[in-house]
């Protein structure tokens, strides 16, 4: 999904608009049965959330030209078919998916789930910097190897385990002031999850210390760090 798309869908104030649509009564009395399992509160919500899983598919397939020819441009450049496959499913990594599965059991909604994921990486893997630690990582398995990461390391780690998990998860990215009184900046990754009934959601996986209190609390975000706007 592009930038300026992404943006608008993490806007919850966008317009909104009633659909209204005919339906087999079995249709809706089966998806009264199906909502409760999948964590919903009522068969709305599903609906809803079956409209977006479908059309998140079609995007991503009208959308798919731009990561075409992205591998076609690198491989022009001398890089490997091997080494574009491993950035593109790094996700579907053995030990990814392995932890993935593990992190998620026991939990039986898709929002249980992205907690369970957020937290284990914002707890268990720890800061580059905070902690002083080495190598400096960036694929999702080096991260998970390893056991360290910066914040966009992180985030990348965080957004394989979502994914191994059918979750949709992207990447973030928020222009930070070193010393909170304007430029120079850094640039900050964190994540953004779809959940069932709040939609695109972000979360910050960086770590918690003095000073920085990152939690899961849809609706509401609570960030690692204050958004201000110029």
């Amino acid at each position: 999904m592009k930038v300026e798309a992404l943006k608008q869908r993490l806007n919850r104030n966008r317009p909104m608009t009633s659909v209204t649509i005919r339906m087999p009564e079995d249709v809706v009395e089966d998806l009264k049965k199906v909502a409760p399992l999948l964590g919903f509160s009522g068969y709305q919500p599903l609906i809803r959330a079956y409209i977006g899983q479908g059309l998140r598919v079609d995007l991503e397939r009208f959308e798919s030209e731009t990561v075409t020819a992205l591998v076609a441009s690198l491989k022009r450049r001398g890089v490997s078919d091997a080494v574009i496959d491993e950035a593109l499913n790094d996700w579907q990594h053995p030990k990814i998916m392995e932890c993935a599965k593990q992190i998620a059991s026991g939990h039986e909604t898709p929002t249980a789930i992205a907690k369970a994921c957020f937290e284990w990486v914002r707890d268990e893997i720890r800061h580059s910097y905070d902690y002083q630690m080495s190598p400096v990582t960036c694929r999702a398995s080096d991260v998970l190897q390893h056991k360290t990461g910066y914040c966009y390391a992180k985030s990348h780690l965080l957004a394989a385990l979502l994914r191994a998990n059918d979750i949709p998860a992207g990447l973030c990215y928020q222009r930070l002031s070193i010393d909170d009184r304007g430029a120079p900046y850094c640039l900050h990754g964190f994540n953004a999850i779809h959940l069932p009934e709040v939609g695109w959601y972000r979360v910050d996986a960086r770590g918690n210390k003095e000073g920085v209190n990152a939690q899961f609390t849809p609706p509401q975000e609570q960030l690692a760090f204050k958004i201000q706007f110029p």
